[in-house]
């Protein structure tokens, strides 16, 4: 029974995460293709690269807002413990994989952020101050980012963190681990 409360979870974080946001708002404002910059990923560094500071911050806010949705969502769809952090990590998922893209996305970094921000938005300050300080010692983006999200539950115990927002936090992090791995020998930063 548990499992079917969870079904339309996780179906709806996947598709609120699937939502290409950079793609969308490219097109409404006329911007270039984020995929068509950068990494190709249509996140909002690309975005950024192409259509400019604007392009950047408004796709950004998109994809935290749809973790944030999804979360939300999940706490009002299912009072299972596991809810929160399916539903966030799914979106996540439905980012990095988007059907509506052929399963070619982003990286997920700004819909964990919003997803884990609904929750506990303090995890955020520490784990960007990793990022920046791995960012400078590594010089290299995505080897910053798998090393940051290795230290995620580490920060989330830290911190105290109930055990829906610990797992959501654990959850984000492995696959934006994981979706980070295939850049590890890129070259161009």
């Amino acid at each position: 029974m548990q499992a079917l409360q969870l079904l339309p979870v996780v179906v709806a974080g996947y598709l609120l995460g699937s939502i290409p946001t950079g793609v969308l708002l490219a097109r409404l404002f006329g911007w270039p293709d984020p995929r068509t910059h950068g990494s190709g990923h249509i996140g909002g560094l690309n975005s950024l690269r192409g259509g400019g500071l604007v392009a950047g911050v408004l796709v950004a806010l998109g994809d935290l807002a749809k973790g944030f949705a999804a979360v939300w969502l999940a706490e009002h769809l299912s009072p299972g413990p596991w809810a929160i952090p399916l539903g966030g990590v799914a979106a996540v998922i439905g980012h990095n994989w988007p059907v509506w893209l052929g399963f070619s996305g982003g990286m997920g970094l700004a819909t964990a952020g919003g997803a884990v921000a609904e929750r506990n938005p303090l995890l955020l300050l520490p784990a960007i101050a990793v990022w920046g300080l791995a960012r400078l010692l590594i010089r290299h983006s995505p080897r910053a980012t798998i090393f940051t999200m290795l230290t995620v539950p580490a920060l989330a115990w830290a911190l105290g963190l109930e055990p829906a927002t610990f797992w959501l936090a654990t959850g984000c992090a492995a696959v934006i681990a994981l979706r980070h791995l295939p850049d590890w020998n890129r070259t161009y930063e």
